[in-house]
């Protein structure tokens, strides 16, 4: 299993630290404070239709769209859980890991 790097980013207008990986040219990124995982970007990483993403969006009740800000915090954040399911469903928990383990501050140190 490939190792990413866990990047922290402190994304002031929420007041929060971010974890961030970065896969293929996008940022996946995760919120320490709430663990939500923002799917616009992780669906990226899937190589589906912009129909099928709408589909996957319309079926996640809790959501929070991000619409300002740095590129790689815009977009549609879910919960880790659903955000968990995702990477299962569509085979990336090898390419997402160390974003989706338990703790992923505790393997900076």
């Amino acid at each position: 299993m490939k190792e990413n790097k866990i990047i922290l980013l402190t994304w002031e207008e929420e007041r929060t630290i971010c974890y961030q990986i970065y896969i293929n040219g996008i940022y996946i990124t995760r919120r320490q404070d709430n663990d939500m995982i923002n799917v616009t970007k992780l669906l990226n990483l899937i190589n589906i239709s912009k129909g099928k993403k709408n589909v996957i969006l319309k079926n996640i009740k809790e959501k929070k769209i991000v619409k300002s800000g740095i590129n790689s915090l815009k977009g549609i954040w879910i919960s880790f859980y659903d955000a968990k399911i995702l990477v299962i469903k569509y085979n990336i928990e090898n390419l997402t890991y160390p974003l989706f383990i338990d703790e992923p501050f505790d393997i900076l140190f």
